[in-house]
């Protein structure tokens, strides 16, 4: 029972854990690609640096950047969870990014349940009264997953555009940057936005 228990929490963590390495696989090899670019970049131009004012408006460009690919990915998480939800296949998605306590305590609900009818079902029969109420709960647990996803969505929704209205204030200020400088940005913001 004791390595039952910690073999159903291993399978919860195990889902985060995959997520975080390929996301971490598919960063890396794309950091190192952005910083080549700044250092081929820096060398073809011979440029040291950007100016004083660039950088300070580069800080802020990389906030706002920093900001709309959190929004980006706890949008992404909450449509893989809508779609584990709708299908009821494979393992319960990673949360990782999702801060809504309504919802994580949502999910962590529904992750018992379904551990929990899963060792049941090693012993007693689907047609088991016990099982049948074990299933209601995870019916009506889906149902208020599925209604807090939606509300969270929208609204990151409208961050998402807040966010990507600034990026092309952002990106109408860079083009005022003389040539050289601009470039240099646009390679250093690539380079900012998958390290961050």
């Amino acid at each position: 029972y004791n390595n039952a228990a910690i073999e159903d929490k291993n399978k919860v963590t195990s889902s985060t854990l995959s997520f975080i390495n390929e996301r971490l696989k598919s960063l890396s090899e794309e950091l190192g690609v952005a910083e080549k670019n700044v250092e081929s970049y820096k060398s073809a131009n011979r440029i040291t640096d950007i100016s004083a004012q660039s950088q300070v408006f580069m800080q802020s460009v990389q906030q706002n950047d920093a900001d709309l690919s959190k929004v980006n990915i706890q949008l992404s998480v909450l449509k893989n969870l809508e779609t584990y939800v709708q299908n009821e296949q494979g393992k319960l998605p990673s949360m990782l990014g999702i801060d809504d306590p309504t919802l994580l305590a949502l999910v962590s609900q529904l992750g018992e349940a379904e551990l929990r009818k899963a060792s049941l079902l090693q012993t007693i029969p689907e047609t088991n009264p016990i099982v049948n109420s074990i299933n209601d709960q995870i019916k009506a647990l889906k149902s208020a997953i599925t209604q807090s996803i939606q509300n969270l969505k929208s609204g990151l929704l409208v961050t998402q555009q807040q966010l990507q209205d600034k990026n092309s204030t952002f990106e109408s200020v860079i083009q005022k940057v003389p040539s050289k400088e601009r470039g240099l940005l646009d390679v250093m913001r690539q380079q900012d936005i998958k390290n961050t």
